[in-house]
């Protein structure tokens, strides 16, 4: 179970994040990999929420920011730090709708599928 993470404004000052941690992503596709950063989940100017990272490339506070398909799941350690099902009001309609016709994802992660 996660705890959902605060919705921030895209288009408004970002706080200070966290330290980068470590995360693993999951994706409904099967893809699976690993990135190094801070999370945040941003209300787009579409007025939809999805998932970012931000992953700082030098010591002056510069660096990339990646968004994440809203559906993806994160995990830091055994930990879920984003569970898709906790955003289902704030997604795109369409992909709202495909986590509705997939009720399993992303339980099926738990299985180990």
């Amino acid at each position: 179970m996660s705890t959902r993470l605060p919705i921030l404004p895209a288009n408004g000052p970002i706080p200070v994040l966290r330290a980068p941690e470590r995360y693993d992503v999951a994706y409904p596709s099967g893809r699976r990999f690993a990135l190094e950063g801070s999370l945040a989940v941003l209300r787009m100017p579409t007025g939809y929420a999805v998932p970012v990272v931000f992953i700082p490339t030098d010591d002056d506070g510069g660096g990339n920011v990646m968004v994440l398909d809203p559906r993806g799941v994160l995990c830091r350690g055994d930990e879920v730090v984003y569970d898709p099902r906790d955003y289902l009001a704030d997604m795109a309609p369409d992909l709202a709708g495909w986590m509705r016709a997939h009720p399993h994802w992303p339980a099926l992660l738990e299985l180990g599928e």
